[in-house]
């Protein structure tokens, strides 16, 4: 069964998260002592996500969708006594070979790396924002698994993406914390398509959107999270330098549960 979240929740989400932020319901009215947790200045991250991979080509029958596999790491820190940081994290997912059938035999491959400079907006107590900018380089393969070289395709893509994670802390103390987040990010790029037994490139540009929903509980220092990912890539029609001939455009999502744990202090 293929879990999904439909995109218009997401921004129902991150409203109820401002809208929560508003309210009297900070841990200072429990312990006057208690310090605010302000902003994380180190995470890294491990993560993995069971989901499904649904693939979409403009005009063909190239369709279909296949249960998959994605892992993610995440590095990101901020020196003492800066406001920026810099970070870098990677996502890769792996479909099963049955993409388009299985007849055809087809699987993808996908890994996503994000470079970039970050830091963090809101109060830092009950509310923090973190925000990313930077350089990504997507690389998306195409598989036909030896049963026809010559469908085997290889889109990569050099681009810039923006994002942003509002987190809510729902609950906190000096060694604990429980906290809602709600992520979201967008991007574009210049992209390049290679198709085994064609002696040339084609052009093409390339969009990404992400989004992501769940919940973390951290226990000094240590967190475990759990929530819902969606990450979409899409290139458009992909014209032959050479001239003449050009690859329909093609869209790649990768959605499903995400389960993660890490540090960050």
């Amino acid at each position: 069964m293929t879990l999904r979240l439909q995109p218009f929740l997401f921004p129902i989400a991150a409203s109820l998260m401002f809208a929560l932020s508003g309210c009297e319901s900070s841990p200072q009215t429990y312990d006057e002592d208690l310090e605010p947790r302000g902003h994380p200045r180190f995470q890294f991250l491990l993560g993995w996500s069971p989901g499904t991979v649904t693939h979409d080509t403009r005009s063909s029958s190239a369709d279909g969708d296949a249960d998959a596999n994605g892992f993610r790491v995440r590095i990101e820190g901020v020196p003492k006594k800066r406001k920026v940081g810099l970070g870098i994290d990677v996502v890769a997912h792996r479909s099963e070979d049955d993409l388009f059938g299985a007849a055809a035999m087809t699987e993808s491959r996908l890994v996503d790396g994000f470079g970039y400079v970050y830091g963090h907006l809101g109060g830092g107590d009950l509310f923090t924002i973190p925000l990313r900018g930077g350089i990504t380089i997507q690389s998306l393969e195409l598989d036909a698994g030896g049963a026809s070289p010559a469908a085997d395709t290889e889109w990569t893509a050099l681009g810039f993406r923006l994002e942003v994670e509002p987190e809510l802390r729902l609950l906190y103390g000096e060694d604990y914390l429980w906290s809602v987040y709600a992520g979201g990010g967008f991007g574009v790029g210049v992209a390049e398509a290679e198709v085994d037994g064609v002696n040339d490139t084609f052009e093409a540009s390339s969009r990404q959107i992400n989004y992501e929903i769940g919940t973390r509980f951290e226990y000094d220092g240590v967190f475990i999270g759990v929530g819902y990912m969606d990450r979409r890539i899409r290139f458009n029609e992909a014209t032959r330098n050479a001239g003449g001939s050009s690859l329909p455009g093609i869209e790649n999502e990768f959605s499903g549960l995400f389960v993660s744990g890490g540090v960050r202090f």
